[in-house]
């Protein structure tokens, strides 16, 4: 599966990239067949503080691709 990772007005780290792929490679075992992934971070430090992290994900499956968001004041609780 391929893992597109779109950082928006945040830093993309090591540290982030293997946990969102950690994080994706999960939903393999739920899924099984996903082909691709999209996965956009954005940081909007003008938003409420509890939500200042807002993470999007597409996944390019056969049939409807999926599409999940969350926004939460940690990025890694987002993702």
């Amino acid at each position: 599966m391929h893992i597109h990772l779109s950082p928006r007005h945040l830093a993309l780290t090591a540290a982030i990239h293997s946990y969102v792929a950690d994080k994706v490679s999960h939903l393999e075992e739920i899924v099984g067949n996903i082909m691709a992934a999209h996965v956009v971070l954005i940081h909007d430090e003008k938003k409420n503080p509890a939500r200042a992290y807002h993470v999007k994900v597409h996944l390019a499956v056969p049939g409807p691709d999926i599409h999940a968001e969350d926004a939460e004041a940690d990025l890694y609780a987002a993702i």
